[in-house]
């Protein structure tokens, strides 16, 4: 299965989380920003193993967040079972958002459930908390 999740930044737990996921799923995380102004430089030691880490190209609008028109881009492409955007309060997510909803693609809000990662565990969309909205695409 071809997830997509799209997020602030590279935090270190969620990257931990992102190569934990990337082992049962082909996994493509997009990031705003490449860090957040208001953390150590251990936040920066991050390392993309099992999954492909993209790094968006934006305007920073805050500490952790940026405006990064580009993601359009990635969600034309189509190539995605399923879109997770874990950050809600950001013009990137929005924008992300309002362009899913009009291509009436599987997204989800929040954590994708880990059985709907699993190329042998299949579940019914429309089932499974915090989907917002389906298609038959899965």
């Amino acid at each position: 299965m071809r997830v997509l999740y799209i997020t602030n930044i590279p935090s270190p737990y969620k990257v931990d989380y992102y190569n934990e996921l990337g082992k049962t799923c082909e996994l493509t995380v997009l990031f705003e920003l490449a860090d957040s102004s208001e953390r150590s430089e251990e936040w920066k030691k991050y390392r993309f193993e099992t999954f492909e880490g993209i790094i968006l190209k934006g305007k920073r609008m805050s500490v952790d967040t940026a405006v990064c028109p580009e993601i359009v881009k990635y969600l034309q492409k189509g190539r995605y079972d399923v879109v997770v955007l874990s950050v809600l309060a950001s013009p990137t997510a929005l924008l992300a958002a309002h362009t899913l909803r009009c291509r009436v693609s599987v997204y989800t809000m929040g954590q994708v459930p880990h059985a709907m990662a699993s190329a042998t565990v299949r579940p019914k969309v429309s089932s499974l908390p915090g989907v917002t909205n389906t298609s038959d695409a899965v």
